[in-house]
């Protein structure tokens, strides 16, 4: 009798372990996520480029920015990283920012976060050795001492102090105000400095801090580029709410782990989701690895079919929210054919934008003129400027007159150009060479949308007298081309803009600069543009000043095209419901790497 007991009582143990041992493996059991987005492996700031799985990858990773966005598109201090955060004007009517970091934070691998950390990711993105290295500073010409500095990297950086172990300041040129969001001038990351400059120290003398010790182009190739270790792509020590497992740059599949260090987002929200695991993915495979079990969630699915299907499936749960952004082919308007308006004019005539929106996106996809997204579209108040911005409604005799224009009149002999028996159209440039009329299209592999525009364009192109050609490289390598203009082999570039910001600086980023690291990815010099960004900025406290602004600006770059809109939409978010996640609530403004935050599983 005792044994049958002694028995009962182990299989009445075994019945209560077992569902303990199953929770505990299920919790462990990592959330895998996929995007349509291959992660080109540029985790660590914006020098090297980025798509938006890259910038999904850096909110995970790295932690306490000192300002943040909130709902209202308004910036705070972000309490978490800082005791204070104060503005004072300045004599010459500057404004100097004093920040004060909040004690006891740290990095994954405990050490602490101090003041120089803040300073030195300053220093970095502002170092011109970023630009020997392959990459591109940052522009910070918004800091006073920015000529300075980059001129010479071994000057002190005089807008930048380091005040103390846990005080820094950033001093702002008068020429950047007003500003109704000026704190967006105080956003900084802190980054490891003994990491990524070992053997370095942070140092102030009173005129400004600089890098002192074995600073240079050679150190910071080996600590950032390094295929295997470089923190670009391998940041292991982060300040994030997740530390980075691993990374496989061919397959783009990421691996993550909880940072039990970690002390919250701007609100003090931590994860309790242990593991990730981030993937690339073809529409065509979406369903299916949803339905196997492979893949948990996806993230940002826009294709009618699948969005449409997966609505109608009981296994699947399915989120739509805005999209911030837009795609649009970029124009790259140096290389010699993109130079002239008329073929950029005959590009937007050439495209059948409506057919486009149908076949892909269906009701979930809207047709923009500018570059805006998802808010302004919906947004009473911008019907009326949208309304006035110039169009291009899809005309193939417009196209051929606009190329016309251009000086495409004559045939690869000089003579002038028939169309009777097809053929190529060529114009003469100041030499008198004869250029053809010949158009490449930058795309990537396994993109629905890519796809559609490049059959559009191959279809509609000879039809004005132009050559069509293709070129489908990885994400990382468009995203080289995109970034550096030296690098190009294509024309037009297939692209997307997430989470683009309601014009907090230079709306699309131009300037009249012809080509600078993000800003002006066109490399188009005008000046206009230039001035009515300028002109944004100033007026954001008058709605209705702004208004006209933006009405003005958006005319500007309907008229000489440094891009050519296409749409936006709304964005589907769709994960399995056997994958036991709840909680999870993407918006619009907010990127999948903030929303799996307030998740659980």
């Amino acid at each position: 009798m005792k044994r049958i007991t002694r028995i009962a009582l182990l299989v009445l143990a075994l019945m209560l372990v077992l569902p303990s041992a199953a929770r505990a493996a299920e919790a462990d059991k990592p959330l895998v996520v996929a995007s349509l987005t291959q992660m080109s492996g540029n985790f660590t700031t914006n020098m090297w480029g980025n798509n938006t799985a890259d910038v999904d990858m850096r909110l995970l990773l790295h932690g306490y920015p000192t300002v943040y966005e909130g709902l209202d598109q308004q910036y705070a201090f972000n309490e978490v990283a800082l005791t204070s955060l104060t503005t004072q004007e300045d004599a010459d009517r500057g404004k100097t920012f004093r920040f004060t970091v909040r004690p006891g934070l740290s990095y994954n691998d405990g050490s602490p976060i101090t003041a120089k950390d803040y300073v030195f990711s300053l220093l970095l993105t502002a170092s011109p050795f970023i630009g020997q290295i392959g990459g591109s500073p940052t522009p910070l010409s918004y800091i006073k001492g920015m000529d300075e500095y980059y001129q010479q990297p071994t000057k002190a950086f005089s807008g930048v102090r380091l005040l103390g172990e846990m005080e820094f300041s950033l001093s702002i040129t008068p020429e950047s105000f007003p500003h109704a969001n000026e704190l967006v001038y105080a956003d900084i990351l802190p980054y490891p400095y003994r990491v990524i400059a070992p053997g370095t120290d942070i140092v102030d003398d009173g005129e400004g801090a600089y890098i002192s010790g074995p600073w240079s182009a050679e150190l910071l190739a080996t600590t950032m580029l390094d295929p295997v270790s470089g923190y670009l792509s391998h940041p292991m020590v982060t300040s994030g709410p997740y530390s980075l497992v691993s990374f496989d740059q061919d397959t783009g599949r990421a691996e993550l782990a909880l940072n039990p260090l970690f002390k919250g987002d701007p609100f003090g929200q931590r994860p309790t989701i242990r593991r990730l695991v981030y993937e690339p993915i073809a529409n065509k495979d979406i369903l299916s690895k949803l339905q196997s079990g492979e893949v948990d969630l996806i993230n940002k699915a826009s294709a009618r079919e699948v969005t449409d299907a997966a609505q109608n499936n009981p296994q699947l749960a399915s989120i739509g929210y805005d999209r911030e952004g837009l795609a649009y082919l970029l124009v790259a308007t140096e290389r010699s054919v993109m130079s002239t308006v008329g073929v950029r004019q005959a590009v937007a005539y050439s495209m059948d934008v409506d057919a486009l929106i149908n076949d892909f996106l269906g009701d979930k996809g809207f047709r923009v003129y500018g570059f805006y997204g998802m808010s302004t579209v919906r947004a009473r108040e911008y019907a009326q400027p949208i309304n006035r911005i110039p169009t291009y409604q899809f005309d193939a005799a417009a196209a051929i007159k606009a190329v016309e224009a251009d000086g495409y009149t004559l045939d690869e002999t000089g003579e002038p150009f028939d169309g009777q028996a097809g053929g190529i159209r060529y114009r003469r440039d100041d030499a008198g060479q004869l250029i053809p009329l010949s158009i490449t299209l930058g795309i990537t592999p396994d993109n629905l949308a890519a796809d559609m525009v490049a059959r559009q364009l191959e279809q509609n192109l000879p039809r004005i007298g132009a050559q069509f050609n293709l070129n489908i490289m990885s994400m990382p390598a468009l995203l080289a081309q995109y970034y550096r203009q030296a690098a190009r082999s294509s024309d037009l570039y297939f692209i997307g803009s997430n989470f683009m910001k309601d014009f907090t600086g230079n709306p699309a980023g131009y300037s009249a600069e012809s080509f600078d690291q993000g800003n002006n990815p066109a490399a188009i010099v005008d000046k206009e543009l230039s001035e009515l960004t300028v002109r944004l900025r100033e007026t954001r406290t008058n709605r209705n000043a702004y208004l006209l602004a933006w009405q003005a600006y958006q005319t500007r770059m309907a008229r000489v095209l440094p891009i050519i809109p296409l749409y936006t939409s709304v964005y589907t978010d769709i994960y399995s419901q056997a994958s036991g996640l709840t909680g999870y609530d993407p918006q619009s403004h907010w990127s999948w790497g903030e929303a799996i935050l307030y998740a659980q599983r």
